[in-house]
């Protein structure tokens, strides 16, 4: 199923419906260079490599992933920022089924992403 999923992802975004045109290898390839696999319930923290409290954000996230936590660390340049309109990081965006995705940006303490994770 998974694969099906990407392959139609894949044909969907080589084709530019408003040109009537395929893209090419090219996109694609830089699709899937920048593309991650998240869980339809994982929390996503944005972040810039160049950016100071992401930096410590960073850490304090992958202590919460070893505890457990369900959280993916994704670059600004990533294709979720744009799905997720993310205009400043770090940015943790808590994602439920059924319920509009929640963006808290800056850095927090570990407490506070403890709390908005475990929700």
């Amino acid at each position: 199923m998974v694969k099906l999923v990407t392959l139609l992802t894949l044909v969907l975004f080589a084709f530019d419906a408003e040109a009537g045109r395929y893209h090419g290898r090219k996109r694609v390839k830089r699709f899937f260079s920048q593309a991650t696999v998240i869980g339809p319930n994982t929390e996503i923290l944005v972040i810039s490599k160049s950016c100071a409290p992401c930096v410590k954000a960073v850490a304090i996230i992958k202590n919460l992933q070893d505890e457990g936590y369900d959280v993916d660390i994704v670059d600004r340049k990533s294709p979720l920022v744009k799905k997720y309109r993310v205009r400043a990081t770090p940015t943790l965006i808590i994602r439920e089924l059924d319920k509009k995705s929640r963006k808290v940006r800056g850095l927090q303490s570990e407490k506070k992403y403890r709390e908005l994770i475990s929700q």
